[in-house]
């Protein structure tokens, strides 16, 4: 369940483990206003390092039918891609954005 998932986000940020979530974006959806503020609180909560905004890749028309007629109502109006980003690296200073995951760091 996803309160798992914030669970475990929380106690890998007790134990000093980098953070991240894979967002599966799509124009339109994800950029709403209800889903940006989510996933702000989602990072301020748990403490994110890291956002990976990767292309969720679907049929258009088969993702919005399955979302239902309802989920624009809401959601809120949509941001933009580009402003939806804005904003997140403005009101998450802390967490990094991207796209691949960061090289660990070893020996050598």
């Amino acid at each position: 369940a996803f309160d798992d998932v914030v669970e475990t986000l929380r106690v890998c940020r007790r134990h000093g483990v980098h953070t991240s979530v894979n967002w599966l974006a799509f124009p339109g959806v994800s950029d709403r206003v209800g889903e940006v503020e989510a996933m702000e609180a989602l990072a301020r909560e748990v403490e994110l390092d890291l956002i990976q905004v990767r292309n969720l890749n679907i049929d258009p028309a088969l993702y919005r039918e399955s979302l239902g007629a309802d989920w624009a109502l809401e959601a809120g109006e949509p941001l933009g891609m580009r402003a939806m980003m804005q904003r997140l690296r403005a009101s998450l200073p802390g967490v990094s954005f991207g796209y691949f995951n960061p090289p660990v760091e070893g020996p050598g």
